[in-house]
């Protein structure tokens, strides 16, 4: 007879503890031994390589948000400090599933073997998405991790080095990170397939002096590619010797540690270099030291920013930035000093992330601008390329068509881009609508002109044509009618609204949330919805004057800008709404049928004549701007953006309704 063997749980062989006093335990890797440090957390999804060898992570242990850890392995490229050998950058790193094995084609080494290497103790088996609360509660706490594969652990001693830590603040970390002496750089970006290149000396347009602090890899790698001299200085190089090496610009690099401590020795460099009038740039350290150089002073952060996908508000251009962070301080910026304009703040706590100075070349920012991976976001999803392309078409199918029902729809895209496409379809229901409504208009009026004026002049109205002023009363009134019905529209896209919204709030009440695709039933963005109400409201109530508006130039009478959100919910309202959509086209279809019988009935009547021959003059004008369009698209650069639009469209599932 045989026994199953009890269940057991696996013995700590790693502890964290803080030095409140709190212990959590789990299954160590990487090196062995205890390390004291701060504990933060990062949000990114990628890159832990690049985290845990960047520079600016040394005195830090680093939690990962993200549960999947290691399955990219590790390679000799993606490593950011500059001396590997020195392992400059993070001393720990938690995470909350063990590391899994390697499964990529650049995978050298496996995260377990590479943290040994690096000196990197790890700590497996921690519920981070608890520790990340617990820090972003009670701020990045000192601590101390310990790695032993024996489990055995005096937890009184780590408690007692944890509290006795002083921490980060007053700690110069930049003398450690920085380079021992003067180097070039010349490496050029990553590109897949090829690995790095090299910039040679005769492509070389400008000569750049870093500072370096605790410099990345991949900075000086966007000099290079920039074509750009890179010579690299140590942190305590006298601004004497930086200006003699004639530089075109010179950068302040990133780092880790305290900047004030820092800045005992490097700021007055700093504010000797910007009395030469040389363009002066820095990053994160760098911003925080050119801050404390201008006047200003540096504070010590609650919890940091680690991480990716962060928002900055740009003030110079009025945009949002998606950036990386990586910083415990930050420049205070009431204590900015008059002629200091800061430039750019976070919209997660409204902290500081760049400034300039007023009159000289001299500015900074907080943070790594996301321009290769956004660019790549923006062609790898087809909505978000899609609202590029298309507020490009329907721009210049505005300007061409005299009669066409404009859907501006920055303000949508901008709120919620990854839906795109279904205001794409709003876009085209307007038009179809707006279009059946004029010539329902048509249909309905014409009769009734075409009497009237001939029992008013005594004969055919089809003999007046030849004659007829272009600028006539009946004009005039057929441009009446068309804003009627544009008008009508732009009511039917606001209930369409107001729909959509009740929908969104009901959803949102109930926390309902879809994923795939891009379809998520989620609270339409209120603010937009008033916005777009707003805007109807007013543009329907115009007094036919045709004002022109700044962004498109001058409209006719009969032209009405509508705002649409981007929003669809498969819900009761939008299945009402769809089948009014229907009951539209059935309507369009019988309308359809009912000219064509009526053209067949009475072709010799004077009334279907001058009918049949507004019908020719309709048929060759939209053959006129068909074939506009199509000399339009006849372009290399349009052709492929029409190409590149299909193709994501295609790849997307999306089908036109």
């Amino acid at each position: 007879m045989t026994s199953t063997a009890p269940w057991t749980t696996r013995k700590p062989t790693a502890l964290l503890v803080l030095a409140d006093g709190t212990v959590i335990e789990g299954h160590g890797i990487g090196a062995t031994g205890k390390v004291q440090a701060e504990v933060c957390f990062n949000t990114a999804l990628t890159g832990y390589e690049e985290i845990l060898t960047d520079p600016s992570y040394l005195g830090q242990i680093v939690t990962f948000t993200f549960p999947h850890i290691g399955n990219v392995g590790t390679n000799e490229e993606d490593i950011e400090d500059l001396t590997p050998a020195a392992r400059h950058g993070a001393v720990g790193v938690i995470f909350k599933a063990d590391i899994t094995e390697p499964s990529n084609y650049r995978a050298a080494k496996h995260l377990d073997a590479w943290l040994k290497a690096r000196g990197i103790i790890g700590l497996c088996g921690v519920d981070t998405r608890a520790l990340t609360a617990w820090i972003r509660e009670h701020g990045a706490p000192n601590a101390v991790i310990a790695h032993d594969p024996g489990g055995v652990f005096d937890i009184d001693t780590l408690k007692a080095e944890a509290k006795a830590w002083s921490g980060l603040v007053g700690l110069d970390l930049a003398k450690v990170a920085t380079s021992g002496q003067s180097s070039t750089w010349d490496e050029k970006p990553w590109v897949w397939n090829e690995g790095y290149s090299t910039l040679g000396a005769a492509d070389a347009r400008y000569h750049v002096v870093c500072v370096d602090f605790g410099v990345k890899r991949n900075i000086l790698r966007l000099f290079a590619g920039l074509d750009c001299k890179v010579t690299v200085v140590p942190a305590s190089t006298s601004a004497e010797d930086i200006l003699a090496l004639n530089p075109d610009g010179i950068f302040l690099s990133n780092g880790p540690g305290d900047p004030a401590a820092t800045g005992e020795y490097a700021v007055p460099v700093i504010q000797n270099l910007i009395k030469s009038n040389k363009p002066l740039f820095g990053i994160c350290l760098g911003h925080q030291m050119l801050g404390l150089a201008l006047g200003g002073k540096t504070e010590k952060m609650h919890q940091g920013h680690h991480g990716a996908n962060h928002p900055v508000k740009d003030f110079t251009t009025g945009k949002v930035e998606i950036v990386s962070m990586n910083h415990g301080f930050a420049v205070d910026s009431k204590s900015l000093p008059e002629g200091v304009e800061e430039t750019h703040v976070s919209l997660f706590d409204g902290s500081n992330c760049g400034l300039r100075l007023a009159g000289k070349p001299v500015f900074s920012v907080q943070h790594h601008r996301k321009l290769r991976p956004a660019r790549r976001t923006a062609t790898t999803f087809p909505p978000l390329h899609q609202t590029w392309c298309a507020r490009r078409r329907v721009s210049r199918r505005s300007q061409s068509a005299d009669s066409t029902l404009t859907l501006e729809i920055e303000d949508a895209a901008r709120s919620d881009p990854g839906r795109f496409h279904f205001v794409a379809h709003l876009v085209e229901e307007a038009q179809a609508e707006q279009q059946r409504r004029a010539h329902q208009a048509d249909q309905e009026a014409e009769p009734d002109a075409d009497a009237a004026e001939t029992e008013r002049k005594g004969h055919d109205p089809g003999e007046e044509e030849a004659d007829r002023p272009v600028g006539d009363q009946r004009h005039h009134h057929r441009n009446a009618r068309i804003l009627q019905a544009a008008q009508q529209a732009a009511g039917d896209r606001l209930q369409a609204v107001d729909q959509l919204e009740d929908a969104g709030d009901h959803h949102q009440r109930h926390g309902e949330v879809e994923h795939g695709r891009g379809l998520g039933r989620i609270g339409i963005d209120k603010g937009a919805a008033e916005r777009a109400r707003h805007q109807v409201e007013q543009k329907s109530a115009g007094n036919g004057d045709g004002a022109g508006d700044p962004q498109h130039g001058d409209r006719r009478p009969h032209q009405v800008r509508v705002i649409a959100p981007s929003m669809r919910n498969p819900d009761p309202h939008r299945r009402g709404l769809r089948q009014s959509e229907r009951d539209h086209e059935g309507d369009r279809g019988e309308l359809q049928r009912d000219t064509v019988g009526r053209s067949r009935s009475c072709r010799s009547c004077p009334s279907s004549a001058r009918r049949r021959e507004q019908a020719d003059l309709r048929q060759n004008r939209d053959a006129d701007r068909q074939s506009d369009a199509a000399t339009a698209r006849a372009s290399p650069a349009a052709e492929a953006d029409e190409q590149l639009v299909a193709a994501r469209l295609r790849a997307s599932g999306y089908r036109r309704p």
